[in-house]
């Protein structure tokens, strides 16, 4: 019983796994500044 519990955990997944960057606090603003800093240098490397 013990390992069919083990096997179905592993199978259920993760509620939490969908979320890549937490919705407030100090990684969801360094995330953002990180997407605005490669959206600029791709638009500056097109550019050239």
């Amino acid at each position: 019983m013990e390992r069919f519990r083990a096997i179905l955990e592993v199978f259920s997944g993760d509620g939490n796994a969908d979320r890549v960057v937490p919705p407030s606090g100090f990684t969801a603003r360094l995330t953002t500044f990180t997407a605005a800093a490669m959206a600029f240098l791709t638009v500056f490397a097109l550019a050239l």
